[in-house]
């Protein structure tokens, strides 16, 4: 008696090709559906790394922005002290002026027979005062601070310039009259224009360039 067909060794080569293909099947969908879940995975992955460096780069602007604020508020500061300074000085030179001017005058209608003598030691007095080199220390320091090292790099590139003349050009950086720059260092407008041209001389400056621009440009091109 044969076989029924299904019992057959034939049945049984396709039972096992069936078998095979549907074990190929699931392996090909395994691998697809993992290969599916691993670009899923790289793509949150890829957006989580976008979202991270959005939030590193806005933490980062947010930094700078807060180091920004705090150098110009660190910047305003050191000019409000620089202005006070330089106001202190000018109204201290303004006050040292009139009392020389208020002395001599009284010195004229005095009836003491050598009113010069008797009044040398308060004259010495005011001139020690206005030698004393503690408020231009104070000075320089803020000045240097604010203005980008100014009188350092001016001092490097023409050391033939004195200190009274480094003086002159910070007073002149800082746009200062003629009239301000005499009473702070305690000379005649004559002798803030004589300094002038003196100073012209050691920069080398032609007669067409001004001097106050010249010096403004000294800290943007140091080199």
């Amino acid at each position: 008696m044969n076989p029924a067909w299904y019992e057959t060794i034939w049945a049984y080569l396709i039972y096992l090709i069936l078998a095979a293909c549907l074990v190929y099947g699931i392996l090909i969908w395994q691998k697809k559906r993992f290969a599916l879940h691993q670009q899923k995975h790289e793509e949150e992955q890829a957006k989580l790394n976008y979202l991270y460096s959005l939030e590193l780069d806005r933490n980062e602007k947010e930094i700078i922005t807060l180091q920004k604020e705090n150098l110009e508020a660190e910047l305003q500061f050191k000019n409000k002290e620089l202005a006070t300074v330089t106001m202190h000085l000018v109204e201290r030179g303004g006050i040292l002026v009139n009392i020389k001017q208020a002395l001599l005058t009284m010195m004229k209608k005095t009836s003491i027979s050598d009113p010069e003598h008797e009044f040398r030691s308060v004259f010495r007095i005011l001139d020690e005062i206005e030698k004393r080199a503690d408020d231009w220390s104070q000075f320089a320091i803020y000045f240097d601070q604010v203005h980008n090292n100014f009188l350092s790099i001016l001092k490097t590139k023409y050391p033939a310039l004195s200190s009274t003349e480094l003086k002159l050009c910070a007073y002149l950086r800082l746009n200062l009259s003629s009239k301000e720059i005499a009473q702070l260092m305690n000379i005649s407008l004559k002798g803030v224009e004589i300094s002038r041209y003196r100073i012209r001389k050691k920069l080398e400056l032609s007669t067409e360039i001004n001097l106050y621009d010249f010096l403004i440009r000294i800290t943007q091109n140091p080199a």
